[in-house]
């Protein structure tokens, strides 16, 4: 009943594109636009997406456009679990709410708020959970699916910030100890 109530109280405040008949009679750059203008806000507070929005303005448009969506956690839902390798590949970001993250080698509790990402790892390179995460309050996130992501990016001419960033990114990774990730 809990969960219910918080997708609703979600809906109002945020209405799902499919139940505004208007919306489906918009040009596909104007809806590029609004779904820009909606999530941009949250993606950047991340400094790559914020770089990649400066570098690449039509580039950050299109990933808003077609690689978000938004995710709802009631409290103690559970988004990813420790070892989990993720069918749908997603980096997370936190809108509102709060979540917990829990590394088992480690036992520390990590919360997770507005403005903070989580599993920025799926976009760059294959990736196994390495802590579980879960909705401590009624959360919103919203989630950038790493497959479109990548389509979207490699699509045209490939973006030389975007490639040195990914190298050095990975090679970062590489080098932490798992317990840090």
């Amino acid at each position: 009943q809990r969960n219910a109530q918080h997708i609703l109280s979600e809906q109002k405040q945020n209405m799902p594109e499919h139940t505004v008949t208007l919306f489906e009679l918009i040009s596909d750059p104007l809806k590029a636009e609004i779904h820009l203008e909606i999530y941009s806000e949250v993606l950047m507070a991340h400094p790559f997406f914020c770089c990649f929005r400066d570098i690449n303005p039509a580039g950050i448009r299109k990933v808003c456009h077609t690689c978000v969506t938004v995710v709802s956690l009631s409290v103690g839902d559970v988004l990813f679990s420790d070892g989990e390798v993720p069918i749908q590949p997603r980096m997370f970001f936190m809108k509102s709410g709060l979540t917990k993250y829990q590394q088992e080698a480690c036992k520390e509790v990590e919360n997770v708020q507005r403005l903070q990402w989580l599993c920025e790892p799926v976009l760059w390179t294959q990736w196994t959970h390495c802590g579980t995460l879960q909705a401590v309050t009624e959360s919103t996130l919203m989630a950038v699916d790493a497959d479109q992501f990548q389509n979207v990016c490699s699509n045209g001419a490939v973006d030389t910030h975007l490639t040195r960033y990914a190298e050095v990114f990975v090679t970062l990774l590489n080098q932490q100890e798992e317990g840090c990730l």
